[in-house]
């Protein structure tokens, strides 16, 4: 391993292999023991010098692979009928307006909430009663915003 080379910490208070390093202090330390993420605030004083290590080369083995040749193509004498579509199954299927038991009525309307609740319904279709309410209930608040 190369000797340790002098650094300079030009940021602020760092905390590095057990001691605390001061701003402008200069210190001792191998080029592995200052972290990667430190090396723009702590910069190297002396040239660093890196030991790389000398490349070994190994021939690969030879192998010989042998050449398979392609397998011939058999079509089917009978060709088989195509699978039928299945239709899809709607989970949870949802009701539209349609479906719902409605009263419509100048820009307000019934909408049937659950069996005996309904809801009172803008010309834009928001809700315009804050619980469920009795038919006769809605029909009287849809009077009184007319």
């Amino acid at each position: 391993m190369a000797d340790r080379i002098r650094w300079v910490n030009k940021g602020g208070t760092h905390r590095i292999f057990g001691r605390i390093i001061k701003p402008n202090e200069k210190f001792l330390a191998h080029a592995d023991e200052i972290p990667t993420a430190l090396r723009g605030v702590i910069v190297p004083v002396d040239p660093i010098v890196i030991e790389q290590p000398k490349p070994t080369v190994v021939a690969p083995p030879v192998v010989a692979v042998p050449i398979a040749e392609p397998l011939p193509v058999v079509k089917p004498e009978v060709e088989l009928a195509a699978e039928p579509e299945k239709p899809v199954r709607q989970i949870f299927p949802r009701r539209s307006f349609s479906q719902v038991n409605t009263s419509v009525f100048n820009n307000y309307s019934l909408r049937e909430r659950s069996p005996g609740w309904f809801d009172v319904i803008d010309s834009t279709g928001k809700v315009v009663n804050e619980q469920p309410q009795t038919e006769q209930e809605a029909k009287d608040l849809i009077k009184r915003l007319e």
